[in-house]
């Protein structure tokens, strides 16, 4: 057997977009358009868990008859998104303004992989559509050396979207 050459990925660094949209039509096939209508929030959301999507899926048993063991499938999926955004009290953030305000409905576009400021194209690759209502934001506590900051966990409205494709119209 020959030896497996090593895969390779991509760095992290500077290489992921957060988009906060007003409006997608189709959450499964974004379209180009509609990303570009979005406000950038990657740079206003803070340190290396401003945006952390929990994922946990349940596990389905199931039983047979007289078969002496339990047989086990994917169940339902459970979403919980927790965002923390830096914010001024002198001059508010762009992302303070939008996450800030509660009740708010939207949906946050999350891609790995593009550089800030990259305009989405068909075929482009997003790795969440999260439809959200904005929640309460509570302060984080401060410490030394931080930037002030706060937490946010918005309702998740509907069905999320995960690794869809942007398409053109």
């Amino acid at each position: 057997m020959a030896t497996e050459e090593v895969q390779e990925s991509f760095g992290y660094d500077g290489m992921g977009v957060v988009l906060y949209c007003t409006t997608i039509a189709n959450p499964a096939a974004p379209t180009a358009a509609e990303l570009a209508a979005g406000t950038p929030i990657t740079y206003g959301l803070y340190g290396p868990t401003g945006y952390a999507l929990e994922t946990t899926i349940n596990e389905r048993t199931s039983t047979r008859y007289t078969l002496e063991q339990e047989l086990s499938s994917e169940g339902t999926k459970k979403y919980k998104l927790t965002l923390l955004y830096v914010y001024n009290r002198e001059t508010p953030t762009e992302v303070e303004t939008i996450l800030g305000t509660k009740g708010v409905a939207g949906y946050i576009v999350h891609a790995l992989g593009y550089e800030s400021g990259h305009v989405f194209a068909a075929g482009d690759k997003i790795n969440d559509v999260v439809p959200i209502r904005t929640a309460t934001s509570v302060d984080v506590p401060a410490t030394a050396n931080t930037d002030a900051h706060k937490q946010t966990m918005p309702s998740i409205t509907g069905r999320v979207e995960q690794e869809v494709a942007v398409v053109a119209a």
